[in-house]
């Protein structure tokens, strides 16, 4: 389980990255891009399956090296949805600066909680 929790990290902060550039642009150019929703709430999905490999280790008795990683595990499954969630029915270029903040923090918070994870039995 360690192993998927720690491959699902490298997949969700690059897909992070690749989310920020994408509705960065989106937002640059004032356009639509239903793939770019589609795109948000298949990470969020990600999101989910990397928090509950992370339930699993926890509950197995393998904690983050340092705690707070419990603190923004949590938060950067929020920041995404919320984001997509109020962006929606907006003009093109709201939606996309909505999106680009929420792709933008769930970056950063994933690179901080990559941070603070590792392993302690």
């Amino acid at each position: 389980m360690a192993t998927l929790h720690q491959k699902l990290t490298v997949a969700i902060v690059l897909a992070a990255l690749g989310g920020s550039i994408w509705s960065g642009y989106i937002a640059y150019k004032d356009r639509l891009s239903p793939n770019l929703r589609l795109a948000g709430w298949v990470m969020v999905v990600a999101l989910l399956l990397q928090g509950v490999s992370g339930a699993v280790l926890a509950l197995g008795g393998q904690h983050p090296a340092e705690p707070l990683h419990l603190v923004v595990g949590p938060l950067t499954l929020l920041a995404l949805p919320v984001a997509l969630l109020a962006g929606g029915g907006r003009s093109p270029r709201a939606e996309g600066l909505i999106a680009f903040a929420g792709w933008l923090v769930t970056f950063g918070l994933s690179l901080r909680a990559a941070g603070t994870g590792g392993l302690t039995a």
